[in-house]
């Protein structure tokens, strides 16, 4: 939870010290046109893993419970501003470092371990002014995520990298800080397609299904 803890404290002091600066100029410039910018946020790992050869034990799957992490990433996209109703994509990609995620079997001994290096987004979005500075949003698209897993039981895996594909959905909110910038706060939930994997003697067959829980804080400059 520390981690979670230092995630909303930097969130908080990216929206707290962007609008003292801000708040004195005049707004204006509507929402539509390109934007960029740069994000900090909490990821929460929520993979499980799964024995689809029955080497460890008759189907089991093994819930690794979930992991925290830190992430640090930018952002890009374009909208569309019609009256209130405002459209678009965004593009993103987090660096994300924090704790490995551990599945133990049903002996309780290592089974698989995973840490998350990178997390990206292909979404649309499409939102509600609720002011002419403010608006709430929905958001969803593809999205990869980029890992790095160890099968506890076979070196040849340990460090191994995967990237699994999916799809992601949210909801979030901007607020106009001027009519250059603005502040969002974004929560996403990510599901992933499962993979297996087998070592080099076709023996320890192990797989997972990644799913990912983020909440993210962050500044765009709208050109």
């Amino acid at each position: 939870m520390n981690l979670l803890k230092t995630a909303l404290v930097a969130a908080a002091a990216i929206m707290v010290a962007s609008t003292p600066s801000f708040a004195a100029k005049a707004t204006g410039g509507g929402w539509g046109g390109p934007y960029a910018g740069l994000s900090v946020g909490y990821l929460q790992d929520k993979t499980d893993f799964y024995d689809p050869e029955n080497y460890f034990c008759d189907g089991c799957w093994f819930s690794a419970g979930s992991a925290n992490n830190l992430t640090f990433g930018a952002q890009a996209g374009y909208n569309w501003q019609d009256s209130k109703l405002v459209y678009g994509f965004e593009a993103d990609a987090k660096g994300v470092y924090g704790e490995k995620l551990q599945g133990d079997d049903s002996s309780g001994l290592p089974f698989m371990g995973q840490t998350i290096n990178g997390a990206y987004s292909l979404r649309g979005r499409i939102g509600m002014t609720t002011d002419y500075d403010a608006m709430l949003y929905a958001t969803g698209g593809f999205a990869l995520l980029q890992t790095n897993q160890s099968h506890m039981d076979s070196d040849e895996f340990d460090g191994a990298g995967r990237l699994y594909t999916g799809w992601t959905a949210g909801v979030g909110g901007e607020k106009k800080l001027n009519s250059t910038y603005s502040a969002k706060l974004e929560a996403t939930w990510s599901e992933f397609t499962s993979q297996k994997k087998t070592d080099a003697t076709d023996e320890g067959a192990f797989g997972a299904d990644p799913s990912t829980f983020g909440i993210t804080a962050g500044v765009n400059y709208h050109f």
